[in-house]
């Protein structure tokens, strides 16, 4: 790093390489080549495969300023930590990551986070939901059955028993996690990519999901942050008057069996719920997941301790996620699960212990 504005010459040339090689894995030819621009470099988008047509047409942008990525063709948003990740070559140095997600937060522009979780938003996006059977009909979607790989993945996940956050496309072998509302309406989902040639999780906000069914998005005040709140699972489930706990992903959040959120992945904006004194931060057992708690706990927000949890009930320390730790446990015989609401934290001393 030389300084806030500006990452080292040397982390921007691996994170070059890094990205080319997953473009000359997706792509070939033209479509395969990076441009350069002055504050961002342009190129075919990996997540939605860009044109088509014109293999000159490149609206996937990472812009050097804020190290995150814009696909103006199927709008997905995300940082290139998790771009990286997303497609099989995330940063293989503590170093890098810590770098990036400083320079991330050191010049992330101010939205006012808070704003996003006002009534009138709710509103309108529970307003936008979509009848969860009238979308399995238009998407061509059935329900996942036994002997079939989504029935495999969904039980290796322990979530037979929430089959109805569950679909699956035959055609595109892929799985639908739904974002449901308390009437089991869909307001966003990810899916589950399971041809290893492509992104093995792309989400779909609502405005998205009117643009894939083909239907006209009604014109509704704030709808930038209707559209932003449909990436955050349960969101229209859980009392935010109440402790909830928030994970990174669906599996995690479906899975454990009180209140709880996820992001869609974890550097999706989490600032909104900073303020609200039921909110804890359970994130993945992994670098950027125990470094993006190291954050919030700097600030006095709550937040998991993995590694006091992990030596003092004696378990893996492998164990990555919330997901892991429930399947460890059952396969173990082991009730360490039971004990999790006794090692959250607000005590920045604590944070040797994430």
């Amino acid at each position: 790093m030389e300084d806030k504005n500006n990452i080292s010459a040397s982390l921007k040339e691996r994170l070059l390489s890094k990205l080319q090689y997953i473009l000359s894995n997706e792509f070939h030819g033209e479509k395969a080549r990076i441009k350069q621009g002055y504050d961002r470099i342009n190129f075919a988008c990996p997540y939605c495969g860009d044109s088509s047509e014109n293999q000159y047409k490149k609206r996937g942008n990472l812009y050097w300023k804020s190290l995150m990525f814009h696909c103006y063709n199927c709008s997905h948003h995300t940082s290139v930590v998790n771009l990286l990740k997303d497609h099989n070559n995330a940063l293989n140095s503590v170093e890098d990551v810590t770098s990036v997600l400083d320079y991330i937060a050191e010049n992330r522009i101010d939205t006012k986070p808070i704003e996003y979780l006002q009534v009138g938003v709710f509103k309108g996006l529970s307003d936008l939901a979509i009848d969860r059977s009238e979308l399995m009909k238009l998407l061509n979607l059935v329900e996942i059955q036994k002997g079939t790989v989504a029935y495999t993945f969904v039980k290796n996940k322990f979530l037979l028993n929430r089959h109805k956050h569950f679909a699956w496309s035959d055609k595109k072998n892929q799985l639908y996690v739904f974002n449901l509302s308390r009437d089991n309406k869909v307001i966003g989902y990810q899916v589950r990519n399971f041809d290893t040639n492509r992104a093995k999780y792309i989400s779909f906000t609502i405005e998205k999901i009117y643009n894939e069914i083909k239907r006209e998005l009604p014109k509704i005040e704030g709808m930038e942050k209707i559209n932003t709140l449909s990436l955050y699972y349960n969101i229209l489930i859980v009392d935010l008057t109440k402790t909830f706990t928030i994970f990174e992903g669906p599996s995690d959040a479906l899975l454990y069996p009180r209140q709880s959120i996820a992001l869609s992945g974890v550097n999706k904006n989490s600032e909104m719920f900073d303020e609200i004194p039921g909110a804890r931060y359970l994130f993945d057992n992994d670098a950027i997941g125990r470094r993006t708690m190291e954050g919030k706990l700097k600030r006095k927000k709550s937040v998991f301790m993995w590694r006091k949890f992990i030596k003092e009930n004696k378990l893996d320390r492998d164990i990555k996620d919330f997901n892991d730790l429930i399947k460890f446990c059952y396969f173990d015989r082991n009730t360490a699960y039971k004990n999790i609401d006794k090692y959250f934290t607000t005590s920045p001393y604590d944070i040797l212990n994430i």
